[in-house]
């Protein structure tokens, strides 16, 4: 009797033990992504750092957008668009613009040993004529991450369900 409790009790520990593990490795997880999130959209909206930009992103990335279709095939094509655009916002020929993540709309589902499936709501931000912020967009995406020796790579990106506000 002693002994099958003392088993029951172990194999329980082992299982809290288990999940526990299992929470932080996908707590951690989350956290690595947001950090590079973060850094991808600052670079191509913020700072034009096409760097950081093919540091973070794959060369066959391939970009899906709900109202354009495919905007990009492949990472040269999506700077080709990007940076220019970035560069025109800071010297004030382009309106501000700023994407902004809902941090709690995010999840990240590890794709096996390959990669990583990022969700989530973001909102892009410009600016009125007194320079006030004001929201211009609302949308969905859709971002795959594959990780490798040289770290994590966005492969793919589907931006949908964009609403103007």
């Amino acid at each position: 009797m002693m002994r099958t409790i003392v088993g029951t009790l172990l194999s329980l520990f082992a299982i809290v033990v288990t999940i526990s593990d299992a929470e932080a490795e996908r707590h951690e997880l989350l956290s690595e992504i947001r950090a590079l999130d973060q850094q991808i959209f600052d670079s191509a909206f913020l700072t034009c750092d096409e760097n950081k930009l093919r540091e973070l992103m794959s060369d066959d990335l391939e970009f899906y957008h709900d109202l354009y279709g495919l905007i990009a095939e492949a990472l040269n094509s999506f700077l080709a668009g990007t940076i220019p655009d970035c560069l025109a916002r800071q010297a004030g020929h382009l309106p501000y613009l700023e994407r902004r993540l809902e941090p709690e709309t995010m999840e990240v589902r590890r794709l096996g040993d390959w990669g990583a499936m990022q969700t989530g709501r973001h909102t892009f931000h410009g600016r009125d004529e007194d320079g006030e912020d004001v929201l211009v967009e609302r949308a969905e995406f859709m971002h795959v991450w594959q990780h490798s020796e040289q770290g994590w790579r966005i492969t793919r990106v589907i931006s949908y369900d964009h609403r103007s506000e």
